[in-house]
C-alpha cells in the first residue's frame, strides 16, 4: 500500500464544485419505515493524483452532511465501504472532513443533508497536496439526457402485464436447506427446475393489498399498473425465481423495488421459508449486491427492514434499491435474479413482489 506522505508542503485549492439537491434528486430512505422518509443526495467520483491528507468543505443555505466511501456506496447499506463522514464540523451547519486519500484508488463523496425532504444549492472547496477531481455520477430523475440504453432493461416494470423479457423458474426445495438454495438451480437448465411449478407458482398482480397481511402492507404495486409476485400466497415446499440480464450496460445506477412475507414455523435457519436477492456482475464475475433473508425461529435471519406481525415477518414499505456503478463497470453485463422459497418442511410460505426495475431511482 502506497504511503499517504506527501513531499509537497503548498496545498492546492481545486476549482470550486458546485451541485443543487432537488426533488428530482436520488434519494435514500431509512429502511424498516411505514412512512417514507426521503433524504435526497448527490454521489461524487473523488480521484487524486498525489497521495495526501485532503480536506473537503461545503458552503451552502443548507445543513449539509456527508459520506466518504472507498470505491463504491450503497444506498441501502450506508456503513458499507464507508472512510469517514461529517456533519457540521465546517460550522455554520456545514460539514468539514479530511481524509487520507492514495492516487491508485477512487473515493466517493456523497453528499447529503441532515433533515429529510431538504433542497437547495452547494458548494465544495477542496484543498490538499494536489488537484483533487470532483465528478457527479449521479442524475436527477427527470434528466433529459440518455442516462441508459432502452434494450439495457425489458419490462422491467411489467407494465405489459406479464414478465415477457424475464426468465422464470421453480421447482421443489424438497428439503433442501437454506444454505443451498442456488437461485441458478431453479431456471430452465438446473435440475431442479419444474416447468409445471415455474408457470403456477408466480404471477402478475395488480393493484391492491396483500392477502395474507392486508393491513399490514402497503400497495403491492410499487408503480403503475402491475408487479410480479414470486412464489405462491400459499404453502407447499416450493421455490420460485425470475430473473432478468442487461448486456452492455452503461447506465450510472441499477434500481429497484421489493417487498417480501417470510411466515416463521419456528424452524432452523436452514428449513426456514428464505428469500435471496441478488444483482451480479457476470463481466467481472462479483456480486454488486446482495440479500438474503430467512424466517428463521431465533430473528437472526432479517434486519430492520422487516417488521412482524403474528407469525410473518415482512416489510412494511417498499425496499427501494439503488445501486450506482462505477466507472471501471460501464459496459458490464448485469443479471438481477430473485428467488423466494417455502419451509422445507413444506408448512410455511416465502413470497416475494418485484416491481420498477431499471435505471433510475424509483
Amino acid at each position: 500500500m502506497l504511503s499517504i506522505l506527501s513531499e509537497s508542503t503548498t496545498p492546492f485549492e481545486s476549482p470550486l464544485y458546485t451541485d443543487a439537491l432537488t426533488s428530482n434528486s436520488l434519494f435514500y430512505s431509512l429502511p424498516g419505515a411505514v412512512n417514507e422518509r426521503r433524504f435526497y443526495f448527490q454521489a461524487i467520483e473523488v480521484t487524486v493524483s498525489i497521495p495526501g491528507i485532503y480536506t473537503f468543505q461545503s458552503n451552502s443555505t443548507i445543513d449539509t452532511m456527508c459520506y466518504f466511501y472507498n470505491s463504491s456506496f450503497d444506498p441501502y447499506n450506508l456503513t458499507k465501504n464507508l472512510i469517514a463522514k461529517d456533519d457540521e464540523s465546517g460550522g455554520q451547519l456545514q460539514f468539514r472532513i479530511d481524509v487520507p486519500l492514495e492516487s491508485e484508488l477512487t473515493y466517493i463523496l456523497v453528499v447529503t443533508t441532515h433533515f429529510e425532504s431538504i433542497t437547495g444549492t452547494y458548494s465544495i472547496s477542496a484543498v490538499g497536496p494536489a488537484i483533487v477531481s470532483l465528478t457527479s455520477i449521479t442524475q436527477s430523475t427527470t434528466s433529459s439526457t440518455p442516462i441508459s440504453s432502452l434494450s439495457s432493461f425489458v419490462n422491467g416494470d411489467f407494465e405489459t402485464g406479464n414478465c415477457t423479457g424475464w426468465t422464470i423458474g421453480g421447482g421443489s426445495r424438497n428439503n433442501v436447506i437454506s444454505s443451498q438454495l442456488k437461485p441458478e438451480d431453479y431456471l430452465s437448465n438446473g435440475s431442479p427446475c419444474n416447468s409445471s411449478i415455474t408457470s403456477s407458482r408466480s404471477q402478475i398482480v395488480t393493484s391492491g393489498n396483500d392477502s395474507n397481511l392486508p393491513n399490514e402492507m402497503l400497495n403491492i404495486v410499487h408503480s403503475g399498473n402491475y408487479a410480479w409476485r414470486v412464489e405462491d400466497y400459499t404453502t407447499g415446499g416450493y421455490v420460485s425465481v425470475i430473473s432478468q440480464q442487461m448486456n452492455n450496460y452503461f447506465c450510472r445506477n441499477i434500481s429497484f423495488a421489493w417487498l417480501a412475507v417470510l411466515e416463521n414455523g419456528d424452524h432452523t435457519p436452514d428449513q426456514s421459508a428464505a428469500v435471496i436477492i441478488e444483482l451480479k456482475d457476470l463481466t467481472a464475475n462479483a456480486t454488486a449486491l446482495s440479500r438474503v433473508y430467512n424466517a428463521n425461529r431465533d430473528d437472526g435471519g432479517r434486519d430492520d427492514r422487516f417488521n412482524n406481525s403474528g407469525n410473518y415477518f415482512f416489510t412494511p414499505s417498499w425496499q427501494i434499491e439503488n445501486l450506482l456503478i462505477a466507472n471501471n463497470s460501464i459496459g458490464h453485463n448485469f443479471t438481477l435474479t430473485v428467488l423466494a422459497a417455502d419451509c422445507s418442511p413444506t408448512g410455511h410460505r416465502g413470497y416475494v413482489y418485484l416491481d420498477s426495475f431499471g435505471c433510475v431511482a424509483p
